[in-house]
């Protein structure tokens, strides 16, 4: 499996994103066996949109009998479905043949896949034009989580850029910078490389803010609503489900918390219970350690205090994952602040 990232811009984020899985006819769906550890498994909290593209490069012209393609279909469902990525955007049933151009875009009229019968899907790019935006929380508080932040020579001016996740902002507006405390004037908007006047959930925007001290201002931060301010906390309930690890998360166990652009040492604090993945039931009883591929209630402790929402409340602030040892050991959501600064 291939997941790429292009990075556009220091400040931007992507809606959607494309899977790439080998559909080679040696062994259909071999891309799909080492699908799960590593950071394939931070995918299901990623972009809401999700297309998914079987193409086989090497074999030029293949031919994907109906039993194939079920095999190829199958076997993308059965392992991708338990990482909740439902709904998923099949781009087509299989892309077949020709060459990589031939895949991203439409075959020319030269091209062998124009005559060609078992070339009947969507090629990616008017694939990813056909995905449908997701919806934008207007009418929620103000939520910008900074990615990237630039600091002028005037004093008192920064620019800090990064998604709106939720709300709207608007030029000479006063905000909140979290976790500081502190009050800025919002002095412009960039959006697309243009000045704009009110920038809405799902822009990538760059906001140069004043009157404020620079230095509290930096990746990490969010800007919000002076009053509706974003939760800052560093004990948190987690629903996390464990990657295919070798070794088993411990209560006591030292991690690497990650949500939005921070990252913060932490430990995880208590095993409250253990979610039966058949049933979906939750334990009453606490466990001592955590094995691959279970999914459970758990309490972590921070080192420093983040801007942090439930999940229920704001996605973007409420996604994390746990890394040790340079390895996602699991992805999960916030579903309580046990704790607020």
């Amino acid at each position: 499996m291939a997941a790429v990232s292009v990075r556009l811009h220091p400040g931007v984020h992507s809606s959607c994103g494309v899977m790439t899985l080998d559909a080679c006819l040696s062994v259909p769906g071999l891309g799909l066996v080492p699908a799960l550890p590593g950071a394939a498994g931070e995918i299901p909290l990623g972009p809401e949109g999700r297309g998914f593209c079987p193409y086989s490069p090497q074999e030029p012209s293949p031919v994907f009998s109906p039993k194939q393609t079920w095999l190829i279909l199958m076997l993308s469902g059965s392992l991708l479905a338990p990482l909740n990525l439902s709904p998923l955007v099949f781009i087509s049933e299989v892309v077949e043949g020709g060459t990589a151009v031939e895949a991203l875009e439409s075959p020319g009229d030269l091209s062998p896949l124009a005559s060609d019968s078992r070339y009947n899907g969507l090629c990616l790019l008017d694939a990813i034009d056909s995905l449908q935006p997701p919806l934008r929380d207007i009418s929620k508080p103000l939520r910008l989580p900074i990615c990237d932040v630039i600091k002028s020579h005037s004093v008192g001016h920064v620019s800090a850029s990064g998604k709106l996740d939720t709300g709207a902002i608007r030029n000479g507006t006063k905000v909140l910078v979290m976790p500081s405390g502190d009050i800025a004037t919002v002095r412009s908007i960039e959006r697309d490389a243009r000045t704009c006047t009110v920038a809405r959930a799902g822009d990538n925007v760059a906001v140069v803010l004043q009157g404020i001290d620079t230095s509290n201002v930096m990746p990490g931060s969010v800007l919000c609503h002076p009053e509706f301010p974003v939760a800052v906390a560093s004990c948190l309930e987690l629903k996390v489900l464990v990657l295919d690890v070798a070794m088993p998360i411990l209560v006591g166990s030292e991690v690497e918390f990650h949500i939005h652009h921070v990252r913060e040492a932490a430990r995880v604090s208590k095993i409250s219970s253990v979610i039966d993945a058949k049933t979906g039931k939750i334990s009453k009883k606490a466990a001592r350690f955590l094995s691959a591929k279970q999914s459970a209630i758990i309490e972590v402790v921070l080192e420093g205090a983040v801007c942090v929402e439930e999940f229920s409340k704001c996605r973007a602030l409420g996604r994390v994952f746990l890394r040790a040892s340079g390895n996602t050991v699991a992805v999960g959501i916030v579903t309580r602040v046990v704790q607020e600064q």
